[in-house]
């Protein structure tokens, strides 16, 4: 049970360090959510915090891979691998609709996509 609490608590420190770092980019890139009526925030919102939880996701995996309780998943097939490379592309999605605003059903075919693969 510690060691799943370590890991929740690297994932949640490393996504709260780095979100001050993703929004900075987010502002300079100018990937933020512009103000519309229907929103209750009244400055633009920054966007692509998504690419903070990815950073927290992969640092508890690196650290999970190699603690004697989870390693085993990552040394049997290719689960680590897999979790891995579905999560990088769909946060790379995530990025690009944060920047373009895709439609849904785009999104939706594009998450399949990823799952399917």
């Amino acid at each position: 049970m510690r060691t799943y609490l370590v890991l929740l608590l690297l994932s949640a420190l490393t996504t709260h360090l780095l979100v001050p770092l993703v929004r900075r980019l987010a502002v300079r890139w100018h990937v933020v959510a512009a103000v519309r009526e229907r929103d209750v925030h009244v400055t633009p919102t920054p966007r692509l915090g998504g690419l903070a939880m990815l950073a927290g996701m992969c640092a508890a995996v690196l650290v999970a891979s190699r603690l004697d309780l989870t390693a085993k998943v990552f040394t049997v097939g290719q689960t680590g691998r897999g979790l891995l490379i579905g999560a990088v592309l769909v946060a790379v999605l995530g990025a690009i609709d944060d920047r373009f605003s895709l439609d849904a059903a785009t999104k939706i075919v594009g998450q399949v996509l990823i799952a399917a693969a």
